[in-house]
C-alpha cells in the first residue's frame, strides 16, 4: 500500500487491517482551509489531553506526517443510534468525563483557533455573528472540549464508552459538549429524568443548564 501524500484527498479515509485502523487525513470537509497535516497534529494532541480513566479516548500508537496518517487499535463496538443508547453506566463514564475537564481549556498548546471546531459548527447551524450571545456563552468558557461528540465518534457496547477523532479538541464551555451529548447520544428531552441525572453529575445548575437546553433546541433544528 502507498502511503505518500494525501493530495486531493477529502476528510478522513479509515483503512481497517485486522486489528489495527490506518488514518489517512484530507482536508477537513467542512473547513477546506484546515491542512492535513494540521488536522493530523490536533488529534494527536487531543488524545492526550482527553484521555481518562471513565472512557477510553483512542489515541495513535504511531503517526507519520509525511503519510499524513496515524496507526491506531481497531475497536469493535456500536455507534449510538434511536436503539442502541447508553448503558446507565455509560452514561455516567460520559457525565464523569465531561466533569473532570472543567477549567482545563489552558492545556490546549495552540491558543490560535482553539475554537475552530466550535465556530465551523455554529457557521453551519447559520450563527455567524460572533457576537450573538449565544456564540458568546460558549466561545468566553475555559473547558476543555472534544466538540465533536457525534454518533459516528463514540462506541458503545464495550466496558467503557470509546471516544474517536479528538482533533475538534477545542476551549470553550463544557455545556457544549453535553450539549451534543443529550441531542445526538442520549436523545433525550430536558424533563427527561435521564438527562437530569446526567447534568447533575456533571455539576450543571441554574445558568449552566439553561445554556445546555438552548443548545440542545440548536442542534435539533439541524
Amino acid at each position: 500500500m502507498r502511503l505518500g501524500k494525501n493530495k486531493g484527498l477529502v476528510g478522513s479515509k479509515i483503512i481497517r487491517l485486522g486489528p489495527i485502523c490506518i488514518k489517512r487525513y484530507g482536508v477537513h470537509k467542512r473547513v477546506p482551509d484546515i491542512p492535513a497535516v494540521t488536522r493530523l497534529r490536533r488529534e494527536i494532541v487531543g488524545a492526550n489531553l482527553l484521555s481518562s480513566q471513565h472512557v477510553v479516548v483512542v489515541r495513535p500508537w504511531v503517526w507519520s506526517e509525511w503519510g499524513v496518517l496515524i496507526i491506531r487499535r481497531w475497536y469493535l463496538g456500536v455507534h449510538p443510534n434511536k436503539r442502541q443508547r447508553p448503558t446507565r453506566s455509560e452514561v455516567h463514564a460520559l457525565a464523569n468525563w465531561l466533569s473532570e475537564r472543567r477549567d482545563l481549556g489552558g492545556s490546549v498548546p495552540f491558543r490560535i483557533n482553539a475554537n475552530l471546531a466550535i465556530r465551523a459548527r455554529f457557521s453551519m447551524l447559520g450563527i455567524n455573528n460572533p457576537n450573538d450571545s449565544l456564540a458568546v456563552a460558549v466561545l468566553k468558557g475555559n473547558d476543555l472540549l472534544h466538540a465533536d461528540l457525534i454518533p459516528e465518534n463514540i462506541l458503545l457496547g464495550n466496558k467503557k464508552p470509546i471516544i474517536l477523532d479528538s482533533e475538534s479538541v477545542s476551549v470553550g464551555h463544557l455545556a457544549w459538549d453535553a450539549a451534543q451529548l443529550l441531542t445526538y447520544i442520549l436523545r433525550v428531552d430536558e424533563g427527561d429524568v435521564i438527562a437530569s441525572e446526567f447534568l447533575e453529575k456533571i455539576g450543571f445548575k441554574g445558568a449552566d443548564r439553561e445554556l445546555v437546553w438552548t443548545l440542545v433546541n440548536l442542534f435539533k433544528k439541524s
